[in-house]
């Protein structure tokens, strides 16, 4: 969905433990069908202990790839020994720096009034753990080559024949002159066939990027039974010169912005159970808009004979004009409720859970505002469609009466799970559990809004959203794994194949819904 998780946290040194569960056979796990990646931060200690690190990386330090090596805008590109200027003999400008740091301790606090202590200090119950991270990038960054780039001539050509046409203004304004290749485009007008030389461009823009994040962490033990951390984390990015480079000034410029909360309390109950509860709270937002504001000033433009398409045969977008899914924006925010109980009895673990979300959405309601248009080539380097105006399918968006230029979703999901460890041997054992998923309806606005746009137009039927998507509440999924070690002697081929006692075999059955 679009509201994944989005944290951010590139300081490897705020890192306690990384663990990548590959399967889910184990009930506790679900919301999708894929691995689950759990990460778990730093906490103080008793001790002062910290770290700090810098990383830096240049031009003088990188090597070339195969686009810095065509860049254009010089007689050669980068990486190239026999360049007149020293620039182009090394990789393309970059500056890139990573400076962080960890702080860990027993919390610490003035202590006010006459006498005793002037500080308290949390040692064996309270400890904070402080981690900061600062990354700036600034580099210059090469795009893919456009082959079909009108040369000088080629250029001449269109302004004196057809410069006075608003689609081919928009070609000549967008796209500078190419590097001779030997091709050319052809175009008919009055009967009469024009030749435009063509040539290579390879686009390069300054990219610009910098990044906060960090996080702040207090562990209390109320007692050997209670055991409570709070934890806030942080990220705010900032880049411009990223997106499509070639041809020239369409990128874009991105702010990116997000919070995590997370308040969770571990319970002893007795020698046999405990209980862990979390509240947590994710706010996420995202902004795109043009870098050059120009670049908005004409539909997404498409021109096949020019090799002017949306993905080239690398995936390249060499298309004119800012993207049509562009500017956007996207933000939410995800509350979140979980209760876990664990009961051992033997040689039986089991856990049961309940978790309660809710999700609070907001992106834009409407895209291609400003339209997109084809111009198809009936031969190759053939560009009379352009010339004539002659799009294929061409298209724009309009705003419906009663419709909203923003949508807002808010959905409640409930998740539950029952699952058993069962030691049966001690080389044998068997997970049994069963989950259950309540996805929401996220789609309850969509129908609400529906409702308005129909009223707005006098309820035509034409405008009615159908078939409308019911509710899922149907998502019970059994779970069924095992862990089996044969404990093999370690002489013979057997032993050799297995190491002894070292081969584990697994496997399981899981449902999910993704």
């Amino acid at each position: 969905t679009f509201t994944g998780a989005e944290i951010a946290l590139n300081n490897p040194d705020a890192i306690r433990e990384v663990s990548i569960i590959t399967n889910q056979f184990r009930a506790e796990y679900g919301h999708n069908a894929a691995s689950i990646v759990n990460v778990v931060s730093k906490s103080g200690t008793n001790d002062y202990h910290g770290s700090l690190f810098w990383f830096h990386n240049d031009e003088y330090l990188n090597a070339c790839n195969n686009l810095d090596k065509v860049a254009t805008g010089a007689p050669t590109g980068f990486c190239n020994k026999n360049a007149a200027s020293d620039a182009r003999k090394r990789a393309p400008q970059r500056n890139e720096n990573q400076i962080g740091f960890t702080f860990g301790a027993p919390l610490t606090l003035p202590v006010f009034g006459e006498g005793g202590e002037l500080f308290w200090k949390g040692t064996n119950r309270t400890f904070t753990f402080l981690d900061y991270q600062r990354w700036s990038d600034r580099s210059l960054v090469s795009g893919p080559t456009l082959n079909g780039a009108p040369t000088a001539a080629g250029r001449a050509v269109l302004q004196s024949v057809v410069g006075n046409r608003p689609q081919v203004q928009a070609l000549l304004n967008s796209v500078p002159a190419g590097i001779p290749n030997g091709t050319f485009a052809t175009f008919v007008l009055n009967g009469q066939t024009h030749r435009v030389e063509l040539g290579d461009f390879t686009g390069s823009a300054k990219f610009v990027f910098d990044d906060h994040q960090g996080s702040v962490r207090l562990d209390h033990s109320f007692n050997q039974n209670n055991q409570f951390y709070i934890r806030y984390r942080f990220d705010s990015q900032d880049s411009s010169g990223g997106g499509q480079v070639t041809p020239p000034g369409l990128t874009t410029i991105n702010e990116l912005r997000s919070s995590a909360l997370a308040i969770v309390l571990n319970t002893v109950l007795t020698s046999r159970s405990s209980n862990e509860a979390h509240l947590a709270w994710v706010r996420f937002s995202s902004r795109g808009d043009a870098e050059f504001p120009l670049s908005k000033a004409i539909p997404q433009m498409g021109i096949a004979g020019l090799g002017m398409i949306v993905s080239n045969s690398q995936g390249a977008r060499l298309t004119l004009g800012f993207p049509n899914t562009l500017p956007g924006f996207r933000e939410h925010d995800t509350y979140q409720i979980t209760d876990a109980f664990s009961y051992v009895s033997g040689r039986h673990s089991m856990k049961f859970g309940v978790e309660v979300r809710r999700t609070d959405a907001r992106l834009l309601g409407i895209l291609n505002t400003r339209g997109t248009v084809g111009y198809p080539s009936p031969t190759p380097l053939n560009i009379s469609n352009l010339i004539n105006d002659t799009a294929q399918s061409p298209t724009k968006n309009f705003l419906l009466p009663g419709g909203d230029s923003e949508g807002f979703y808010r959905w409640y999901e409930f998740y539950a799970f029952a699952q058993d460890e069962w030691r049966i041997r001690d080389n044998l054992s068997l997970t049994l559990g069963l989950r259950y998923e309540y996805p929401g309806d996220p789609f309850s606005y969509i129908t609400e809004l529906n409702g308005r746009i129909l009223a707005a137009n006098g309820n035509n039927p034409i405008f009615r959203l159908g078939p409308l998507p019911e509710t899922d509440v149907n998502n019970l999924m059994p779970r069924i794994g095992f862990n089996w070690n044969p404990r093999t002697g370690k002489k013979g081929i057997s032993g050799f194949l297995t190491g002894g006692d070292k081969l584990v075999v697994s496997g399981g059955y899981a449902r999910t819904y993704d």
